[in-house]
């Protein structure tokens, strides 16, 4: 069975844990038995919609370039390697693969002026660092604050001129974390960073909201890509993490996809500066 990195999952049919295995002193976490299109994406909302993906080669990036595809969109998929996008293309013909560094403003504006027309952007890029705050160290933060939110920033701002200058609607999507509101233990630095992103995004919305400009956020839980997964099934404190959402259990990447695409998609119309908890019920307590 492929994992979640590797389907293009909107649909799932999902093994219920049992009571016994939350009382385990590790939670294991199965793979999803997942099928194509699910109920929330229609192709009328993207079949010939040119839509550009930042961090598109791994855990939801990857998920949701496959469903965009599938739906009928042009995909303009965004990498750091020419090895990862290969693999990408290898998977999924007909994506324009775009390689640049996310912390570079003027590779990023020269890239983006490059590229053509562009209808959807989705901020997928992100990296973190999981550690005490007094540990953490100026390199980490650079390295972080550039990729998540400068990065993010400069994009989302060249994107934003494109379609003003066109006199074109569009719709921005950018991936937060359940770290950007909640005190998370080692979660400073990239949780710091996240919150940034959820204020730019309020600040957005408003400037670009004339202009028929819609952005968003979604805020995840833990989400068990290929690598996530291997990691909780090892982490001590996974069953102690679960415990605090209330649906028991982490959240599958096509989750954090199917909202990415509604927020994305005109059944949103009237959805900006939002932020879409997709934690079970975490934000909630």
């Amino acid at each position: 069975m492929e994992s979640d990195d590797d389907n293009c999952g909107c649909l799932t049919k999902r093994r219920k844990s049992s009571e016994k295995n939350l009382r385990s002193s590790t939670v294991n976490f199965t793979l999803a038995m997942t099928l194509p299109l699910g109920p929330v994406a229609h192709p009328e909302y993207f079949l010939g919609k040119r839509v550009l993906v930042t961090g598109a080669t791994r855990g939801i990036g990857k998920n949701l370039v496959k469903n965009l595809h599938y739906l009928g969109a042009q995909v303009i998929a965004c990498g750091r390697t020419d090895a990862d996008l290969d693999t990408l293309c290898a998977e999924v013909s007909g994506i324009q693969p775009l390689i640049f560094d996310v912390t570079k403003w003027s590779t990023i504006e020269r890239k983006l002026h490059s590229i053509g027309d562009v209808d959807f952007l989705v901020n997928c890029a992100g990296i973190s660092y999981l550690g005490s705050i007094l540990n953490a160290t100026e390199e980490q933060f650079d390295e972080i604050f550039n990729t998540n939110i400068k990065g993010l920033f400069v994009i989302t701002k060249v994107f934003a001129e494109q379609l003003i200058k066109r006199k074109a609607k569009g719709s921005i999507v950018s991936v937060s974390s359940q770290s950007s509101t909640s005190g998370i233990r080692r979660h400073g630095l990239f949780g710091a960073s996240k919150a940034a992103v959820e204020a730019f995004t309020r600040c957005a919305a408003v400037e670009f909201a004339p202009h028929d400009i819609r952005i968003n956020c979604v805020s995840p839980s833990v989400i068990l890509s290929k690598t996530a997964r291997h990691i909780w099934n090892k982490a001590k404190d996974s069953k102690g993490f679960v415990s605090k959402i209330p649906m028991k259990r982490f959240g599958e990447v096509h989750e954090a996809v199917q909202g990415i695409l509604f927020l994305l998609s005109d059944k949103s119309s009237m959805i900006t500066g939002c932020t879409m908890p997709v934690d079970g019920g975490f934000s909630a307590c």
